[in-house]
């Protein structure tokens, strides 16, 4: 029913949160995630996802408290004149917040900004998405493009990074690595993560035919590279 309210496009935002002092770093940092639609009439639709995406939160709210942990919070802040509504677990009771529980990985959150739907995990993505929304009024379609996916290496690295000391943990119990391999194969990872600018992959059909394009952009310095004779360092630039 909600696909029948909105435009055909799909838009999917994955990216590394950014989390308030007052609530703290979760030790496993999970990427924030939402889903960008446009809605066909506003004014007839925004209010019945208003009411779902509530009592969403409330089933969430009832079956946690039957298990004795802790709710999420409604709340309607106000960003860049968009009023959206967000959830989050109190840290009121938080006394090192350099390591919080996971569980503050997630605040959902519902905005509406203009004719666009947002849900979201992520308040901060939330609010990096009603900027671009404001900046691109709209969307033009890609010819002959049906699928596109666009990656940046920097991102995922920071990601990755963030969450070193996890990986390495499961690297050493699922592969059977030493402690050393598997910071090795992690700080590889990253190091090639790191030099990938973007990573474009679309999909579409032209003339009948099914068509994939992949699109790398990528940087090495000069650091990186295979030591070379300063006779075959010449020749490589010339």
């Amino acid at each position: 029913e909600v696909f029948v309210e909105t435009e055909p496009q799909i838009r999917v935002a994955v990216a590394k949160q950014r989390y308030p002092e007052e609530i703290g770093t979760p030790l496993l940092q999970l990427p924030g995630l939402a889903v960008v639609l446009k809605m066909r009439d506003r004014e007839k639709f925004a209010p019945i996802m208003e009411e779902a995406w509530q009592k969403a939160i409330g089933l969430v709210n009832f079956t946690r408290g039957q298990q004795a942990e802790p709710g999420l919070i409604i709340d309607k802040p106000q960003y860049a004149g968009v009023t959206y509504t967000t959830a989050a677990f109190s840290a009121a009771t938080n006394q090192d917040r350099s390591a919080v529980d996971s569980r503050y990985n997630f605040q959902p959150t519902l905005a509406m900004p203009g004719d666009y739907l947002i849900l979201s995990s992520s308040d901060s993505l939330t609010r990096d998405l009603i900027d671009q929304i404001a900046k691109q009024s709209d969307v033009t379609a890609i010819a002959d493009t049906h699928s596109l996916v666009e990656l940046e290496g920097s991102q995922l690295a920071d990601i990755l990074h963030a969450n070193f000391d996890a990986i390495v943990r499961n690297n050493m119990v699922e592969k059977g690595n030493t402690r050393e391999q598997a910071e090795q194969e992690q700080k590889t990872l990253i190091a090639v993560l790191q030099h990938i600018r973007s990573l474009s992959i679309s999909a579409g059909s032209k003339e009948g035919c099914s068509q994939v394009s992949v699109v790398l952009d990528f940087e090495l310095n000069r650091d990186s590279l295979p030591h070379q004779s300063p006779e075959s360092s010449q020749q490589g630039e010339k």
